[in-house]
């Protein structure tokens, strides 16, 4: 059974702050044990599209409305790598969706939930040169 972010709410609030940790342990025991939906759907997206085409995405896509690929593009030039962004261990952070679409077009899904119904997230059709946005267009965003 997976434990829910609003028992830990509802444990912090109740302060019992003992019994919180205790949750939390076995929250991330569960993700180690499991594995992590978030990571592995970033995982399996990223081999999609390589992280030379994912970096010139973020750095594109960061002049939308958008903030999640801003975050993401901060991070960057804070010197993480994208495998340090998309793989944190934890259930909350950066979403990768890909679907190939043709030579070099890939649809890309990119959001970032920060916490329970908190974050955004867009979907753009990128066409690719090399490893080089050619052409991108914001097809939806979201908000929570």
């Amino acid at each position: 059974m997976r434990f829910d972010s609003r028992i830990q709410t509802i444990l912090s609030a109740a302060g019992h702050d003992r019994l919180l940790k205790v949750v939390v342990w076995f929250d991330r025991l569960y993700l180690k044990l499991k594995g992590n939906p978030r990571e592995q759907g970033c995982k399996n997206s990223l081999k999609l599209v390589g992280p030379g085409r994912l970096v010139s995405f973020v750095r594109s896509a960061s002049g939308f409305r958008v903030t999640a690929p801003k975050l993401f593009n901060d991070s960057l030039n804070n010197g993480l790598s994208v495998d340090d962004i998309l793989f944190t261990g934890d259930k909350y952070g950066f979403y990768l969706n890909v679907r190939t679409k043709g030579e070099g077009k890939y649809e890309i899904g990119l959001g970032c939930i920060v916490a329970p119904q908190l974050g955004d997230g867009g979907r753009w059709m990128v066409q690719f040169a090399e490893d080089k946005v050619q052409e991108i267009k914001l097809l939806k965003f979201w908000i929570t």
